[in-house]
């Protein structure tokens, strides 16, 4: 297993203020893994990876809390990435989903931590499944953004990947 910090290209210093709604999922961190059927290279993800934090940089950053609200300083501070092998098969990752949440195919972030600027808002694992497949489990905080902001970010990392504008 190996976990590096991956940070955007271009660190553009951003502070977002959080509004009411950022306060009720305050804790809340939500998860979802990707399944592919073929060995994807750490190397190239990684670095697509830190192409697409450097057009949404807040999946990088931290909370902070000043004057009793809550805010997201983005500063290249940067997204656990970790890349490990598992002698499970796809079909047995798949399986586990809905088993016992597929919990080992992700690093979740803690979303209490984050909120106190104690943790990262955005955590990736990639696992290397035994029949070549793999699984990308992708981890953020809720004050981040949701579903479709999540699936903004996934579209500017599969863009960045092929080689294609953001």
């Amino acid at each position: 297993m190996t976990t590096q910090l991956i940070r955007p290209r271009n660190v553009e210093r951003l502070e977002i203020r959080c509004n009411v709604g950022d306060a009720v999922v305050a804790n809340l961190a939500v998860h979802i893994v990707f399944f592919f059927e073929r060995h994807l290279d750490t190397g190239a993800l990684t670095r697509a990876f830190a192409h697409a934090l450097t057009k949404l940089p807040i999946f990088a950053g931290r909370m902070s809390v000043d004057d009793g609200r809550m805010r997201i300083r983005c500063e290249g501070q940067g997204v656990p990435f970790t890349s490990v092998s598992s002698g499970r098969t796809l079909r047995e990752a798949t399986r586990s989903a809905s088993a016992d949440n597929g919990l080992w195919l992700i690093d979740p972030v803690n979303g209490a931590t984050a909120r106190w600027g104690r943790g990262p808002l955005c955590k990736v694992r990639v696992t290397h499944l035994a029949d070549d497949a793999t699984a990308i489990g992708f981890s953020w905080h809720h004050a981040i953004g949701d579903m479709q902001t999540a699936m903004h970010f996934m579209n500017a990392w599969a863009a960045a990947a092929a080689g294609k504008p953001l």
